[in-house]
Order: C-alpha cells, then structure tokens, then sequence
C-alpha cells in the first residue's frame, strides 16, 4: 500500500512543479515556472533562463533574452532577440524587477514594480 502511495506521489510532483507563478505590473507579466520563466512586455517578449530564487537578502539575478515586437513585417534571416539580465529584489508578494538588454545600441535600463499573483497590465503593440 506504502508504495502505491509514494508512487502516485511521485508521478504527480512534475505537475506540482510546472505550476505557474503570476507575477504583474504595468506593462509587464511573468509567468514563473520552477525552472523559468516567460516574459511578457507591452511592445516585447523574453525569457528569464532559471528559476527566480532569491537569495536571503531577497536579491536574484538571472541571464535571459529580450525580443522587440513590431507592428509591421520582420525579416526572417535577422534575429531581434538580444541577451538580457533580468535582477531584483522580491519581498513577500512584491517584487522590484530591473531589466538590462546587452549589446552597443541597448536602451536604458527598464525597471517594474510586480505583484505575484496580478496579472499584468499590457497594452501589446502587434
């Protein structure tokens, strides 16, 4: 009986594990996995690369991409998709969320106030 009973504990901790975490904000939603995690923009998509933990301080810093959206047509032999970091802080429900795209010609800096949970507030360019 014992390990008919672990056994459906096990089958069933992949599901456990592969639940989403909303996380929202103005112009912003994530959706974290145990693993990693989608990003949603108002004119943008991306990838957060791992799992967001943080450390004991509440701090996480994260490699992933960021892809710009456009309202007219994209070639398909360039790619937009940049590398990113995604780093912040995330104190109970609340998280601060800076988001730095690499290359020579990058923006600024973006940064979010997220609340887990909300989904985000998205005016989406396409």
């Amino acid at each position: 009986m014992h390990r008919i009973v672990i056994a459906s504990l096990l089958a069933c901790a992949p599901l456990v594990q592969q639940t989403a975490t909303v996380w929202g904000g103005e112009s912003i939603e994530i959706q974290a996995t145990a693993r990693s995690a989608t990003v949603d923009f108002d004119c943008a998509h991306g990838t957060i690369d791992a799992a967001i933990k943080q450390d004991s301080k509440g701090h996480f810093q994260i490699a992933g991409t960021f892809t710009p959206e456009t309202h007219g047509p994209v070639r398909d032999d360039v790619s937009l998709t940049r590398a990113a970091r995604y780093a912040g802080t995330i104190k109970e429900d609340a998280m601060t969320l800076r988001v730095t795209i690499a290359g020579p010609d990058a923006p600024e800096p973006m940064t979010f106030d997220l609340q887990r949970g909300r989904a985000g507030h998205l005016r989406k360019c396409r």
